[in-house]
C-alpha cells in the first residue's frame, strides 16, 4: 500500500513539473520575444535599406535594359493572345464557308488571299489556287457575308471575276474594279444591267450599273443580284444595294439608259477567305 503512494504521488509531481516547464517556455519564450525584437527589427530593416540602396544604385541604363525587357515580354504575351484570337476568327470562319450548299453545276473550290497590292486593295487580290485546282479565267469569285446580328445566318456575296491564272496562284478583279464586268438584275422591278466597276468616297465603297432601263422607279437598298445569263456566273446571287440617302443615286446618260451606285454586300476591307465558282464538267 505505501508503494502505491509512493506511485500516485510521483506521478502527480511529474505531472506537475511538466506542467510548469511549458507554462515556463512560454513565459521566457515571450519575455525573449520582447527583449530581443528591437535587435532583430533591426537587423530586417538594415538588409531591407540595403536592398533599396542596392536597387538605387543600379545604373540608368541598366534599368533602361531592364524595362525593355519587360517590354519584350509583354509584346510577346499580347502576340500570342492575339494569335489565339486570330485563329478562333478565322476557325469559325472555315466553318461557316463548310456549311454551303452543294450546286449540281458548280463546284465550289476554297482559296485564301495571300497578297493585296496596298495601291489596289480594293481593286484586285491574289488567291493561293490556280489552274492546276481547276480554275479559269472569268470564274466568279464569291465570300460569306458577315452578318452582325445573325451569325448563323450564312449568305453568300459576290466578290469579283478572276482575271488571271497562273499553275498555282490566280488574280480575283472586285466588283470595285471598272476591268469587272457583272450582268446583274434588280428583282424589286426587273431592270438588268451591267456591273462595271466602281470607287471610294472615304470609307464608302460603291460600284456602279450601267444600261438600266430609264422608265422603271429605282428605290434606296433595293438588292441587286446576279442575273445568270453568262455561262461563268449562277443566278441569284447577293451584290449589293443600291445606294442613296431618301432617294436612289440613279442618273440617266445619253438620254437612254439609267446608271446608279450600289453598296457591295461583301466586306472587302476583312477578307481572308474566298470561294471560286467553277462550272462541273
Amino acid at each position: 500500500m505505501p508503494n502505491k503512494k509512493i506511485v500516485y504521488i510521483l506521478l502527480i509531481l511529474s505531472i506537475l513539473i511538466l506542467l510548469s516547464i511549458q507554462y515556463t517556455r512560454r513565459a521566457v519564450y515571450r519575455i525573449a520575444g520582447d527583449f530581443f525584437y528591437p535587435f532583430v527589427s533591426m537587423v530586417y530593416n538594415i538588409e531591407s535599406y540595403v536592398d533599396k540602396k542596392s536597387g538605387l544604385r543600379k545604373s540608368k541604363a541598366a534599368l533602361i535594359d531592364e524595362i525593355e525587357k519587360l517590354k519584350k515580354e509583354n509584346l510577346v504575351v499580347s502576340a500570342k493572345a492575339e494569335t489565339v484570337d486570330l485563329l478562333r476568327r478565322e476557325n469559325y470562319e472555315l466553318h461557316q464557308l463548310l456549311k454551303l450548299k452543294s450546286n449540281p453545276f458548280y463546284k465550289y473550290i476554297f482559296s485564301e488571299i495571300i497578297s493585296r497590292d496596298p495601291i489596289m486593295w480594293f481593286q484586285e487580290f491574289t488567291i493561293n489556287k490556280g489552274s492546276n485546282s481547276g480554275i479559269e479565267t472569268g470564274a466568279l469569285v464569291i465570300a460569306r457575308i458577315k452578318d452582325t446580328k445573325n451569325r448563323k445566318n450564312i449568305r453568300f456575296g459576290v466578290v469579283g471575276r478572276i482575271s488571271a491564272v497562273s499553275n498555282h496562284t490566280a488574280v480575283v478583279d472586285t466588283i470595285i474594279n471598272k476591268d469587272c464586268r457583272l450582268s446583274v438584275v434588280i428583282p424589286e422591278n426587273g431592270a438588268t444591267g451591267i456591273l462595271k466597276g466602281g470607287g471610294r468616297n472615304g470609307s464608302q465603297l460603291w460600284s456602279e450599273i450601267g444600261y438600266l432601263p430609264r422608265d422603271l422607279i429605282y428605290r434606296v437598298d433595293s438588292i441587286v443580284e446576279t442575273s445568270g445569263l453568262n455561262s461563268f456566273t449562277p443566278p441569284a446571287l447577293n451584290v449589293g444595294r443600291i445606294l442613296g440617302n431618301g432617294e436612289a443615286v440613279v442618273k440617266v446618260y445619253n438620254d437612254l439608259y439609267k446608271k446608279a451606285k450600289i453598296k457591295p454586300t461583301v466586306d472587302f476591307n476583312h477578307l481572308k477567305f474566298v470561294l471560286v465558282l467553277v462550272k462541273n464538267d
